[in-house]
C-alpha cells in the first residue's frame, strides 16, 4: 500500500515538472517571435527596395588585379638579377652574335641612295622657285646699263632695249618641250639669268648656260649664282653657268634647247643666228619671240598648228595682258643653205692656207737666193 502511495506521488511530481518546462520553452519561442516582428515596418521594406551593392566583387577584382601586378612586378625584377648572376658565373654568355657582313655591293648601294637623298634635300627650295627668284631678283634688274654697253650691242646687231619672258608664260613653255635630263639649255642673250635660273630649279637640264654681251646684267646673273649656291641649291651633277660673249660667235654645239629673246633683233642678225643654229645637231628645238627668217631653208619646222600663226601668244613684261608671239622650232637636218654656208667657209680657210703656205715658200726662196749671192 504505502509502494503504490509512493510510485503515485512520483508520477505526480514528474508530470508537475514537464509541464512547467514545457511552458518555459514555448514562452522562449514567443518572445524571439516577437522580436523578429517589432522590426520597424518602414526599415525592413527598404532593405526589400534597395538593390545588392556589388562594392565586395569589385573590392575582390580590385585586390586581385593588385596581387597579380605586384607578383609580375616582383618577378620581373627578379630576372634581371638572376641574368646577372648567371653572366657573372658564365663569361660565354656575355658575348653576342655578330650581325652578318655586308657585301661591298650592299653598302656601295646604300651609301648612293643616301647621298642622293641628302643631294635631294639640299637642292629642294623651301620655298616655291617663283617666291625665291623674287627674292633674288629684288635688287637686281637688267633695264639701266651704261651707253658703252648699249653702243656694244647695237654695233653687234642686237638690241639694249630690255624685257622678259614672265615666269608662267616661260614654265608653260618647258612644258610643252617636255624636257628631260639630257637637254641642255642655252639662253641666247640671257640679260640678268632670270630664264636661265628658272629653267635650271624647275626643270632636269644637265646643263644650262646663259651668254650675255652686257657686263653689268652678267654680273647680276652671276651673284644670284653664288646666292644659290650659298642657299645649296646647286646640284653638283649638274651645271648652270653665265659666260661673257657675242651669241653670234659662242661655242653652243652641245645645245639642244635654245631660247631668244629676240623680239627687238634686226633682220641681219636673225639670218646670222638661223644659219649658225641649222649646224647644230637634229632634233634642236629653238625658242624664238620672233621668226627665223626662211626657217624652212635652214632645215627648221615651225610646230604650230597653222604655218602662218606663231606657235603660242603669251604674256611678257611688256605685253602682259595682250601678249607676245612666241615660235618654237625644231631642226629636222642639216639644210642645203648650211651645208653651202659649210662649203664656202671651207673654202675661204683653204684658200687662206694655200695663200699662207705660197708666200711662206716664197720668203724661203727669197733667203736663199740671197745667201747664194752673198756666197
Amino acid at each position: 500500500m504505502k509502494a503504490t502511495h509512493f510510485f503515485l506521488l512520483t508520477l505526480l511530481a514528474m508530470s508537475v515538472a514537464g509541464s512547467v518546462y514545457a511552458e518555459h520553452a514555448s514562452t522562449s519561442e514567443l518572445s524571439e517571435v516577437v522580436a523578429v516582428d517589432t522590426v520597424p515596418y518602414t526599415e525592413s521594406r527598404e532593405r526589400e527596395k534597395t538593390p545588392p551593392k556589388a562594392a565586395p566583387k569589385k573590392a575582390a577584382k580590385k585586390l586581385t588585379h593588385e596581387v597579380t601586378e605586384t607578383i609580375t612586378d616582383e618577378t620581373t625584377a627578379t630576372e634581371p638579377a638572376e641574368k646577372d648572376a648567371y653572366a657573372a658565373t658564365n663569361p660565354k654568355s656575355k658575348k653576342k652574335k655578330k650581325p652578318a657582313k655586308k657585301t661591298e655591293e650592299v653598302v656601295e648601294t646604300e651609301k648612293a641612295a643616301e647621298e642622293e637623298k641628302t643631294v635631294a634635300e639640299d637642292t629642294k627650295p623651301k620655298i616655291s622657285t617663283e617666291k625665291l627668284m623674287d627674292q633674288l631678283y629684288a635688287s637686281r634688274s637688267g633695264f639701266g646699263i651704261d651707253q658703252e654697253e648699249v653702243e656694244l650691242i647695237q654695233k653687234k646687231g642686237g638690241a639694249p632695249t630690255y624685257g622678259e619672258i614672265l615666269f608662267d608664260s616661260w614654265d608653260f613653255v618647258l612644258h610643252d618641250l617636255k624636257i628631260t635630263k639630257n637637254d641642255v639649255l642655252y639662253d641666247l642673250g640671257c640679260g640678268v639669268g632670270k630664264v636661265a635660273v628658272q629653267a635650271y630649279l624647275d626643270f632636269p637640264f644637265k646643263k644650262v648656260v646663259g651668254i650675255e654681251l652686257s657686263r653689268t646684267r652678267l654680273e647680276y646673273a652671276n651673284e644670284v649664282k653664288a646666292e644659290l649656291k650659298e642657299r645649296k641649291l646647286l646640284d653638283k651633277n649638274r651645271k648652270l653657268e653665265f659666260v661673257l660673249g657675242d651669241i653670234t660667235e659662242a661655242n653652243i654645239a652641245d645645245a639642244t634647247v635654245i631660247y631668244m629673246c629676240s623680239t627687238c633683233y634686226s633682220y641681219e642678225c636673225m639670218n646670222t643666228m638661223a644659219l649658225k643654229l641649222s649646224r647644230l645637231k637634229p632634233g634642236l628645238r629653238v625658242v624664238s619671240l620672233k621668226a627665223l627668217p626662211q626657217h624652212a631653208k635652214y632645215g627648221f619646222t615651225l610646230l604650230s598648228n597653222d604655218p602662218d600663226k606663231p606657235t603660242h601668244v603669251l604674256p611678257m613684261t611688256w605685253t602682259k595682258e595682250s601678249g607676245s608671239d612666241v615660235y618654237i622650232y625644231k631642226l629636222e637636218g642639216k639644210s642645203k643653205a648650211s651645208e653651202k654656208a659649210a662649203k664656202a667657209s671651207d673654202t675661204k680657210k683653204d684658200k687662206k692656207k694655200r695663200s699662207k703656205k705660197s708666200s711662206q715658200e716664197e720668203s724661203k726662196k727669197k733667203v736663199e737666193t740671197e745667201s747664194a749671192t752673198a756666197a
